[in-house]
């Protein structure tokens, strides 16, 4: 998060944002890429970035990503933002973007982002038991996805340079309708025009599993390059803080973004493994690899 652009900084403030445990200010500045002579000034408005060097390659039917941990069991706020290009074929097959679940079996307690190619619709849903709560929003009827007739390799959409769409979202559990408790978001833009939607139950449940490209029960898990993919809750993300992850275009991790409240996981891939950063989940079965934008 950068530094303050006015008024007193100590060389304690300095340290934190360089990362850093030097008391030296020369040090401190050279580090921070600033010439002699070396002055505290230089520091305003001074942002030390994580590099957004790799990103994940998920090859068709290698498992995704599979993780255990414990965000609780309370219906709380929820939000997502990630990365994704999609590499998989043009063929009929949905892509289980995420889900976050109880682990007690098919159609129940679950937190899900999937693709479903068939209807070109992105479903994001929360499901208590055999009750959903959730919006379809069809692609080719929203201008923020590009209106694109299907999604995949040969269809990405408004994307970034290196063919990545920033995907976020937002579930406010308070809402009775899905309409007003589920946001969408692509590269910052929500999505407006909705297909279906179903207003069920909101009910608690624990939320011990998480599986990335990929669903409880190995299905799902298509060819896709995912990066900087982060949950929060306890926490609705604004469309003003969506918008700065989405940053123009330019991955950026949630500490850069200001966002670490309410924070419970975030890959970002840099230390060439996809695992969360946070601490608060262990990676277990991971297919794919850790490949350079250059």
């Amino acid at each position: 998060m950068a530094l303050p652009s006015s008024g007193a900084l100590s060389i304690d403030d300095i340290r934190t944002e360089v990362g850093s445990t030097s008391g030296s200010l020369a040090t401190l500045s050279a580090a921070a890429g600033f010439a002699a002579p070396h002055a505290i000034s230089d520091f305003y408005g001074y942002a030390s970035s994580t590099p957004n060097d790799l990103y994940w390659d998920f090859s068709e039917n290698d498992g995704g990503a599979a993780f255990t941990g414990n965000a609780g069991s309370a219906t709380v706020p929820f939000s997502f933002s990630m990365w994704v290009a999609p590499t998989w074929a043009a063929s009929d097959v949905n892509v289980l973007l995420f889900e976050i679940n109880s682990n007690s079996g098919v159609n129940t307690n679950r937190l899900m982002l999937i693709y479903d190619y068939g209807f070109n619709r992105l479903v994001f849903r929360n499901r208590s038991g055999s009750s959903n709560h959730h919006i379809n929003w069809a692609l080719n009827q929203n201008s923020a996805a590009g209106s694109i007739s299907r999604w995949h390799s040969g269809s990405k959409g408004p994307v970034n340079s290196n063919g990545f769409v920033h995907l976020a979202g937002t579930f406010d559990p308070s809402q009775s309708l899905a309409r007003d408790g589920l946001k969408l978001y692509w590269n910052g833009v929500p999505f407006n025009t909705t297909i279906t939607e179903a207003n069920g139950s909101n009910a608690a449940f624990n939320k011990t599993h998480m599986y990335i490209n990929v669903a409880f029960n190995g299905a799902g898990d298509r060819a896709g390059d995912f990066d900087n993919v982060a949950f929060w809750f306890n926490r609705l993300l604004t469309s003003t803080e969506i918008t700065s992850l989405y940053n123009a275009g330019e991955p950026i991790t949630a500490g850069d973004a200001g966002l670490t409240t309410g924070l419970n996981f975030e890959a970002t891939m840099e230390n060439s493994s996809f695992t969360d950063d946070t601490g608060n989940w262990t990676a277990g079965s991971v297919g794919g690899t850790a490949v350079s934008y250059e």
